[in-house]
């Protein structure tokens, strides 16, 4: 970054606007000032200030400035998020309950992230799959939905199941997120329904939720936590349709943990 080509108003801060410090990609920016901060979000085209090239399959009206990216070793989960190092570097990742379930405990993993860019804060967001990256972005770009209740909606299900939950105009899907009413999850719906790709089979996605849901609330009242049933559901063969037959393998599998 050529330092001598930012405005006059910047280069008298010195120090105080910027740090540089050695690590990925031989050196990262700790921004201290807010103003200076917002230059460089609004400029990275040119700087390539945590930037990065990203094509949607659904839509490009989100944030772009990005760390699209993001691979080392799993060294803590938190309530929320987990630890990547790499570079001798331990990055925060917030993420969604599914997400941080999967990664591997001490293990590599390679996360698609969110820049979360705001004028007090810059959050870091992750997940395993790009499809459900993408589905993040544009959830918080409905008004009213920040990233905290962005993450409850991806915990529902699977990412494709959520979109044709979307596509199929079902908010009584959408409310089974924490802290997501009716009228948000319909603003969901009719923000986001003509930007996205319908997947095939909407219908019989959306009917599978359905009686997930049943076999959900009852192993819930059983005692299993939530987490730990819906993690249980995605693994249940999709031939098992009824509720019958799915809660059955589902005991069975539980029994085998």
């Amino acid at each position: 970054m050529d330092l001598g080509s930012l405005p006059e108003r910047f280069k008298s801060g010195g120090s105080q606007n910027l740090q540089i410090k050695s690590g990925v990609h031989g050196c990262i920016l700790e921004l201290v000032d807010i103003q200076f901060q917002q230059f460089l979000v609004e400029e990275y085209h040119e700087y390539n200030i945590l930037s990065m090239p990203h094509e949607t399959l659904m839509d490009r009206r989100y944030n772009r400035c990005m760390i699209h990216t993001l691979s080392g070793k799993l060294t803590e989960r938190g309530e929320g998020y987990i630890v990547v190092e790499t570079g001798g570097i331990g990055f925060k990742v917030f993420t969604n309950a599914r997400t941080a379930s999967r990664a591997p405990a001490g293990g590599e993993v390679k996360l698609f992230s969110h820049l979360y860019v705001r004028e007090d804060k810059l959050e870091l967001y992750g997940f395993l799959e790009e499809g459900a990256l993408k589905l993040f972005e544009l959830l918080i770009s409905v008004s009213g939905i920040g990233p905290k209740s962005a993450l409850a909606i991806l915990d529902i299900d699977a990412t494709e199941n959520i979109i044709a939950a979307i596509a199929g105009k079902r908010p009584d899907i959408l409310t089974r997120a924490s802290g997501v009413g009716l009228k948000t999850a319909e603003r969901v719906i009719l923000e986001l329904q003509s930007r996205i790709k319908m997947p095939s089979g909407t219908k019989r996605m959306t009917e599978a939720m359905d009686v997930n849901q049943e076999v959900e609330e009852a192993l819930v009242g059983l005692g299993y936590s939530r987490l730990a049933v819906r993690e249980i559901m995605s693994k249940v063969a999709p031939e098992f349709k009824t509720l019958e037959d799915r809660l059955r393998q589902a005991l069975k599998i539980l029994g085998r943990r």
